[in-house]
């Protein structure tokens, strides 16, 4: 089940990233995505933009709910947080006391 969650949590983000670098800015049209001079109407790129923006909040639902589950199966794990608890802190060093009985001389 972990490496199932893994691997999609894994194979939706490298999705969304290519469909997110796939996609124009606000004021960019059809035509300067394939090097056209000309600017396309104001309807001409709402199948390809309505798409690619579908496409990402879907990948981006399946990333978070595969993110969740994930956090939640690993939580659930017996002996995680008592094998936490068992890892014995780093070692301090001690730093002597100064002797009060031996005096600098002046």
């Amino acid at each position: 089940m972990k490496i199932f969650l893994l691997s999609v949590t894994v194979i939706s983000s490298l999705l969304m990233v290519g469909v997110i670098l796939l996609q124009q800015g606000k004021g960019a049209g059809l035509g300067s995505s394939f090097g056209g001079g000309a600017r396309g109407g104001l309807y001409e790129t709402g199948g390809k933009a309505n798409f690619l923006t579908r496409t990402t909040s879907l990948l981006a639902t399946i990333f978070l709910a595969s993110s969740l589950g994930l956090s939640l199966y690993l939580g659930r794990e017996e002996g995680v947080l008592e094998e936490l608890q068992k890892t014995p802190a780093a070692p301090t060093a001690e730093i002597p006391a100064p002797d009060a009985a031996k005096e600098i001389p002046e």
